[in-house]
């Protein structure tokens, strides 16, 4: 099951947290930055993928209102590509990564998934509305790690504030900082928020 499969991989990043040494601790935590992020990109893609393409519920009902259908893969992203950038209506697939919509970018899987208007909508709008920061920031860290850039490292640093924690840190280091208040890491956090906003997608 999608929502099973996401939820074991995000499970399987977070003990990386504590494992290695130090000196290990930018390149551990930049996998993990990098996979938990990937793997939320994928589970949104292919959760509207599988809503577009007929999905049932427990009753073997399709999640779909009635009349709407789509018989491949590429005429549900065109739909959701229309749904997001009106100006493409009058083009069809097959669409490059970077004409999908960003599947990562919460409120593009929300309008995505509202425009089909599963029988499932209110579950992805209550579930997301739980951490919307969360997904905003894991991109912000995600995007510093893969660029690295003076900007990056800016953006990435401007989150400490959010968590009382030390903004003129490594981004490294404010991802394995611990929160006030918290039990864990802020990184352990950001990857609990996503487990569980998969989880309550049904």
């Amino acid at each position: 099951m999608l929502q099973q499969r996401a939820a074991r991989r995000l499970a399987r990043l977070k003990p990386l947290l504590g494992q290695g040494s130090s000196s290990d601790l930018d390149r551990r935590t930049a996998y993990v930055v990098i996979e938990a992020h990937a793997t939320w990109a994928s589970y949104c893609r292919f959760f509207y993928l599988s809503c577009a393409l007929g999905a049932r519920d427990a009753t073997g009902v399709s999640v779909l209102p009635p009349g709407v259908r789509f018989a491949t893969e590429e005429e549900a992203i065109t739909f959701a590509v229309h749904t997001l950038n009106p100006r493409k209506r009058g083009q069809t697939g097959p669409w490059s990564t970077h004409e999908e919509p960003t599947w990562y970018d919460s409120s593009d899987f929300r309008r995505a998934v509202q425009a089909l208007n599963p029988a499932n909508v209110g579950s992805v709008i209550s579930a997301l509305a739980l951490a919307p920061a969360s997904f905003r920031q894991l991109t912000t860290f995600r995007n510093f790690y893969a660029h690295r850039g003076r900007g990056t490292v800016r953006k990435a640093q401007a989150i400490a504030r959010s968590y009382v924690l030390n903004p003129s840190q490594h981004p490294t280091l404010i991802l394995n900082d611990y929160p006030v208040g918290r039990p864990q890491v802020l990184l352990a956090d950001l990857l609990d928020d996503i487990k569980t906003v998969v989880g309550l997608m049904n």
